[in-house]
């Protein structure tokens, strides 16, 4: 799942008596060295806000942000000398984080030198509300910066062909309307449609694609944590060590209670976060060779193949007042060092209290085990313009069934005090595909053959379908049918005279294998 961002503040009108009213304005470049692209700019609080400047060829201006408890000062280099300068600000990590840089970065090769905050650090992120935007230097000019209240507002499932996957958020939004039947095979993809999430999210560095990700990441909270570890090589393991006291501290307390009756050990096999492969019965004794280590030693244990995921899950509770830990895991000798994140960066799947999660639901409504949508497994996509976070799940790597999609985002998160939800189902079924009409061999009375299916494809999706003839060696026809909106195909199959009376035979296939006809299942 390649992929927008957060704020909270009020500020004072009178700062901004000199700035335009606010209106939605397009990114444009405007005429060289002329200042901001607009006279206002608007952004949902937590997003990120793309600040288009024009400044005099290599230049260096400052960039001043300034609203009730909020004062500060960037300076931007015209680095490629285009003139030219695009600064996004992130409005969730703005105002409260320990270094205010984090907040401001330049697109392409021209970059902000240093930011400067004059105002006091905040307890939380930048609030709703009018900033005045300024630039100095070279270039003078004022703008406007108005945040709006974030939406939390559906979900949408929809399907895609396995050989069409989307490959970023534009392909997401031409997607076909709103569908929650997909086939084995297909993607699933689910848009959750909320605002304020560009800054929030950290699609490239998610805790949970840490070594050891906390489900819950709270101090001194009870916790689960989950250890993921790619394996190089074929063979069973006998030995694995979970260091937390790798160089720097930060032991969390439980490891005592740690035992096999109270964690798993498995083998991800297909990297959809499950285990595949249960090692558990493996486990021969557990023990703790010193403070802050965990040895699992097995024996018996199924082999594993290059490429498999080591899943380990343990108990344990949070250390308290930490934002981050290194950690190592020591595979039969061999080490590996990775993080673990605790408190508000380290909460949720996607982090910041931002939770993404996967559950089966059976048939008859109960719920199983959610699990954490990692952006290691799964690919997601953030899209500012249209507010919206989308996930592609690959269903060939789940069981046929019902599944709740659910983006949360959680009062982890300085600016929620409220849980805010939206789910959203889709059923796997299997890939089915009828031939409605004609039937498989039929004797030919007309030149015009109609050929309808039906099938559970996502629209879009391509058949072949072949004619051939036994008095007529070879294929004598190949068509190319596409699945509609509603899951069917069709086509008018066309026939010489000369074949009036013969017996035709018409084979379906989807992706090289026979699906509808003789010989079904047969790949080609």
């Amino acid at each position: 799942m390649h992929p927008s961002r957060g704020l909270v503040v009020a500020v004072c009108a009178t700062l901004l008596v000199s700035v335009l009213s606010v209106a939605t304005v397009p990114l444009a470049a405007a005429a060289p060295g002329t200042g901001f692209g607009a006279d206002a700019y608007e952004q949902q609080a937590g997003d990120v806000v793309a600040l288009d400047l024009s400044v005099p060829s290599g230049s260096t201006v400052s960039l001043a942000v300034a609203g009730p408890a909020y004062d500060v000062e960037a300076t931007v280099v015209d680095v490629d000398g285009d003139g030219f300068v695009v600064v996004r600000l992130n409005t969730f990590a703005a105002g409260w984080q320990s270094t205010e840089r984090v907040a401001y970065e330049a697109v392409g090769a021209d970059r902000v030198a240093h930011v400067v905050r004059a105002s006091p650090r905040r307890a939380v992120p930048l609030a709703t509300g009018p900033y005045a935007l300024e630039l100095r230097g070279p270039i003078a000019d004022r703008a406007r910066l108005d945040l709006e209240a974030a939406t939390f507002e559906a979900a949408v499932p929809r399907v895609v062909p396995r050989d069409a996957h989307p490959a970023d958020s534009a392909d997401v939004a031409a997607l076909s309307p709103p569908n929650g039947t997909v086939a084995e095979g297909d993607w699933a993809v689910v848009t959750f449609h909320a605002s304020g999430l560009g800054g929030v999210a950290r699609l490239d560095e998610a805790p949970v694609t840490n070594l050891v990700y906390a489900t819950e990441s709270a101090a001194n909270a009870e916790s689960t944590h989950i250890v993921r570890h790619t394996l190089a090589a074929n063979g069973s393991l006998s030995a694995l060590t979970l260091d937390y006291d790798a160089g720097d501290g930060g032991i969390p307390d439980g490891l005592a209670g740690v035992s096999r009756a109270t964690l798993d050990v498995g083998y991800d096999r297909d990297g959809d976060g499950a285990v595949d492969v249960d090692l558990t019965s493996a486990v021969s004794h557990v023990t703790l060779p010193r403070a802050g280590q965990v040895l699992i030693s097995l024996a018996d244990a199924p082999p594993a193949v290059a490429g498999d995921t080591l899943v380990v899950r343990l108990p344990v509770t949070n250390p308290d007042g930490r934002s981050g830990d290194t950690v190592a895991l020591t595979v039969d000798g061999r080490r590996t060092n990775g993080t673990l994140e605790y408190g508000l960066a380290g909460s949720g799947a996607l982090g910041n209290g931002l939770d993404l999660r996967l559950t089966p639901v059976a048939p008859d409504g109960r719920v199983g085990a959610a699990r954490a949508v990692s952006p290691a497994v799964h690919e997601v996509f953030v899209d500012d313009t249209r507010d919206t976070l989308s996930v592609v799940f690959d269903t060939a790597v789940l069981d046929r069934g019902t599944y709740a999609a659910t983006l949360a985002l959680t009062p982890s998160n300085p600016r929620v005090s409220t849980p805010q939800t939206l789910t959203t189902t889709f059923s796997v079924v299997e890939r089915v595909v009828t031939l409605d009409r004609p039937a498989p061999s039929f004797v030919v009375d007309g030149s015009r053959v109609p050929v309808q299916v039906d099938t559970t494809l996502a629209p879009g999706s391509e058949l072949t379908l072949h004619v051939s003839s036994e008095s007529t060696p070879g294929v004598l026809q190949v068509y190319v049918l596409t699945v509609g909106p509603d899951r069917t195909a069709s086509v008018d199959v066309t026939l010489t005279d000369r074949l009036a009376g013969a017996e035709v035979r018409v084979v379906l296939r989807d992706d090289g294998h026979v699906v509808a006809g003789p010989h079904v299942g047969r790949p080609v």
